[in-house]
């Protein structure tokens, strides 16, 4: 049996990304009431996400409050107006 040949053969893929081009640090971590990012550029955008994904909040400040966030795993996600991104996982507890 002939199987069927779709012009010449190419590799598909992905670049790969450096996960944080830039470093910055959360603490405390696990937090309970309050996190500040320290190392963020002043115009950087922070995002909350839940493991599945889901934005939980967002801020433009160094310090937000998790008070009001059930306890669990989340990645913090930090953006600069330059596109730059930075990824911190943050434990929250109550």
């Amino acid at each position: 049996m002939k199987r069927p040949c779709f012009g010449a053969a190419a590799i598909v893929g992905i670049a790969p990304q450096p996960l944080s081009p830039f470093s910055f640090q959360l603490y405390p971590n696990p937090a309970s009431d309050y996190v500040t990012a320290e190392g963020i550029p002043e115009d950087a955008q922070i995002e909350l996400y839940d493991v599945m994904g889901k934005k939980i909040l967002a801020a433009r400040t160094s310090r937000f409050s998790v008070s009001a966030v059930p306890s669990g795993v989340y990645i913090v996600r930090c953006v600069t107006r330059q596109g730059e991104v930075g990824i911190r996982k943050l434990i929250i507890r109550h």
